[in-house]
């Protein structure tokens, strides 16, 4: 019984994460390999609750797939990933600093990274003015 709720919550993961990376690169222009590429930063959207909803779809899809298969072997592996991501995401923040400057640091101060947590409520009443 657990295995098939495991199973099943692992696929309706593996299709949710699949489609919010599918919505998620729509946004971006047809060539997108620096930020020269992009008109404007994107903070709109799923940009508004984490700076990296792409990156967050693909990993959330990569945990689904240990699931769906009841792997201890690969949870493991998908847990060797993590620190990959994390320097993958270091160095395209270098990247968007450097050519985004001042917005860009502005945007990490008021946007978190890759996990999307609640605003304070101090938070809330800032962004009201917006």
């Amino acid at each position: 019984m657990l295995r098939a709720v495991l199973a099943g919550v692992g696929a309706a993961l593996f299709v949710l994460s699949a489609a919010m990376a599918w919505r998620i690169h729509s946004m971006f222009p047809k060539r997108h390999e620096k930020p020269e590429d992009f008109p404007r930063l994107l903070k709109d959207e799923p940009y508004r609750y984490c700076r990296h909803p792409f990156y967050l779809s693909l990993i959330l899809n990569q945990a689904s797939i240990p699931m769906i298969a009841h792997s201890a072997v690969g949870a493991v592996l998908f847990l060797a990933t993590l620190p990959a991501w994390y320097y993958l995401i270091k160095l395209e923040e270098a990247e968007l600093v450097s050519y985004w400057g001042e917005e860009y640091l502005a945007y990490m101060r008021e946007v978190p990274a890759l996990i999307p947590l609640p605003r304070r409520a101090s938070d809330k009443a800032e962004h009201v003015t917006d």
